[in-house]
């Protein structure tokens, strides 16, 4: 079940901001904007991690299902991927007792969007961008 306001629009931020490479980061293949997935190395439940962008990795769907059904490879990729210090961090954060405050986040991870947009994009992952952003105005 997708989430609802501001969580739910991080959400769908945070996932184009990740799958705008058009690229597994496990196996490197190049994959479509609108199929690829978002992998999330520590579980989407934990508000601190859900949607930093250091625990989201750009997967294909047969890659994201092996590190899913599989946390020893999933920790190993994962490392690999960002590195010792990056993943330490990301656990860090999951003892962070804080509210977390989703409408900040939501507005941080919009102005990432935005300047996204300078970047060089395929033009469906330009598509996938804007479409987060035009929401963004609609619901203000």
């Amino acid at each position: 079940m997708a989430a609802k306001g501001d969580r739910g629009r991080c959400d769908q931020i945070a996932s184009a901001l990740t799958r705008r490479v058009e690229q597994c980061e496990y196996c490197g293949t190049h994959v479509p904007f609108g199929e690829l997935h978002t992998s999330h190395y520590v579980s989407r439940t934990i508000s601190w991690t859900r949607t930093h962008l250091p625990n989201l990795v750009s997967a294909c769907p047969s890659c994201h299902f092996k590190v899913g059904s599989r946390p020893d490879i999933h920790y190993r990729w994962f490392v690999y991927l960002r590195g010792e210090e990056v993943e330490r961090e990301i656990h860090q954060r999951t003892l962070w007792t804080d509210k977390f405050k989703w409408a900040e986040e939501r507005e941080r991870l919009e102005q990432l969007a935005v300047a996204a947009l300078s970047e060089p994009l395929s033009p469906q992952a330009e598509v996938g961008v804007r479409r987060v952003i035009r929401k963004r105005s609609l619901n203000r």
